[in-house]
């Protein structure tokens, strides 16, 4: 178990060409075809303009859930072996959120909101290749439990469950999954349902594990399908592999309002994404960002709940989100403490802020 701060603490690898477009070199096809084999276990319309509430850094929560069903009638959903497709995409979705009661305790679905500290920062996170969103039950539990609404869908057709089997490039779809979901969220928050008054989507990070971190990426950085509403995004066994034709790496530029801050925690004995493909992509991505190595891990028991990394990972995600989302610059203070771990993790950092 990882001792946190108090929350009141203040290779070959994928290259760019002459255009900046990211290809696929051989590495990236060897990671990428061993992601085949590897199982976890729209456009966006405008924010919310819910206030934002003064965070309660000191403040831990019980967590309930909810089961959503989102469908975009915008998009279709591609056919898939003996799957017609279909002409809109349908996200089975949990949501978990902070409720009233006792901190510490199991889930409770459909347990009361606790709306007095809302409306909270939504976070969108997107599972693995052959993943599920139960899957990282725990993992997003502990992330809702620190003041987050978290939204979590089945992808259509990266999922275990895709009709027709999982189609791993289906991933140049979920991007547009993001801002869906932000979009929706930000629908229902103004609405008079559960979610009601819950959530801010002013204030949205997104993260993912293999090729939802691709997604993340891909949302994040890449031109071809760029959310401008995400404020920070956590990787999660994830590099820079995979991109639509066109799409282009956008560390910013001259008059850029600034790039996304990024969170990378791989593995260090990851086999699938080498640490040598996420080094990659880190050093190609601009400040602020930051790069958690978990010592002797592998690409997907860390962030399903094996010990001694499992902490780290919740712990830094939150840290990252509670500095760039919402505002809290002691999140950077606690990744220290957090993350460089004697045995268990190593922290690299370049933020314009000390992390002392």
């Amino acid at each position: 178990m990882v001792t946190r701060l108090p929350r009141t603490c203040s290779r070959a690898a994928p290259r760019r060409d002459a255009d900046g477009v990211w290809t696929l070199r051989r590495a990236g096809l060897c990671a990428l075809a061993a992601l085949t084999a590897c199982s976890s276990g729209g456009s966006g319309g405008p924010a919310s303009e819910a206030p934002r509430a003064a965070p309660d850094p000191s403040r831990v929560y019980a967590v309930g859930r909810l089961h959503e069903t989102f469908v975009d009638d915008s998009r279709p959903t591609a056919p898939n072996g003996d799957f017609a497709g279909a002409p809109e995409r349908t996200l089975e979705t949990l949501v978990y959120y902070p409720a009233t009661g006792a901190p510490g305790g199991p889930v409770h679905d459909g347990a009361p909101a606790a709306l007095d500290d809302g409306p909270y920062p939504l976070v969108v996170f997107v599972h693995g290749f052959t993943g599920t969103a139960i899957a990282y039950a725990n993992l997003l539990a502990h992330v809702a439990s620190e003041g987050y609404v978290v939204v979590a869908p089945d992808e259509p057709l990266t999922s275990r469950h895709a009709p027709g089997g999982p189609a791993l490039l289906d991933v140049h779809n979920q991007p547009g999954d993001v801002s869906f979901l932000v979009t929706a969220m930000s629908r229902r928050a103004d609405g008079a349902g559960p979610l009601g008054g819950l959530v801010d989507t002013g204030r949205v990070g997104v993260a993912g594990h293999s090729l939802g971190a691709i997604t993340t990426l891909l949302a994040s950085f890449n031109s071809c399908c760029l959310e401008p509403r995400i404020d920070a995004a956590v990787a999660l066994a994830g590099a820079a592999v995979i991109g639509p034709p066109g799409g282009r790496w956008q560390p910013a530029g001259p008059g850029d309002a600034g790039p996304v801050p990024l969170l990378m925690v791989n593995a260090g004995d990851d086999a699938l994404v080498t640490l040598p493909l996420a080094r990659t992509t880190y050093g190609a991505a601009r400040p602020p960002k930051a790069l958690v190595t978990l010592v002797g891990a592998e690409h997907s028991a860390p962030f399903l709940g094996a010990a001694p990394w499992f902490d780290v990972v919740g712990d830094v995600a939150v840290d990252w989100f509670d500095a760039y989302v919402t505002d809290l610059p002691e999140g950077l203070t606690r990744l220290r403490a957090d993350a460089d771990v004697p045995g268990v993790a190593t922290l690299e950092a370049d933020v314009p802020e000390p992390i002392a």
